[in-house]
């Protein structure tokens, strides 16, 4: 890869208008604690994450952080991991159901509405799992 082709690359990222940080990166995030915690069908799951991956993807087509190697970089790691988390969390497990935390016997179902959703949230972002009942070793 030449001079000229990196020039064409930075060209088209100037051309892209700015990330909205909050639309496309927070909000996805409480949007699928949200339906995680309510437990929705499974239909009424699979529709509202095609919409989250819809976000995800029309986010990495359309926007731009403003240099090449920070859009490569949101790309890969936030936007990577929220396809993986939609997926996973809402088509494969239901987190609220199958996952509880060691030290509180007491199953995530049996919550109020705030506190599930605080969980699914701690859930999205705890990767491995650490303290529950299915971390990663």
């Amino acid at each position: 890869m030449g001079y000229a082709d990196t020039d064409a690359i930075a060209e088209y990222a100037a051309r892209r208008p700015a990330l909205p940080f909050v639309t496309f990166v927070v909000l996805p995030d409480i949007a699928l604690a949200c339906i995680m915690a309510l437990r929705p069908p499974f239909a009424i799951r699979v529709g509202a994450s095609l919409l989250l991956l819809y976000a995800a993807f029309y986010a990495t087509a359309t926007y731009t952080t403003g240099t090449p190697v920070d859009d490569y970089s949101l790309g890969s790691t936030i936007f990577g991991n929220m396809v993986l988390n939609i997926m996973l969390l809402t088509w494969l497990t239901d987190p609220i159901k199958d996952f509880r935390y060691v030290k509180d016997p007491a199953p995530l179902t049996v919550r109020p509405l705030f506190k599930r959703i605080w969980y699914a949230f701690c859930i999205i972002r705890n990767y491995r799992l650490i303290g529950t009942n299915v971390h990663v070793r």
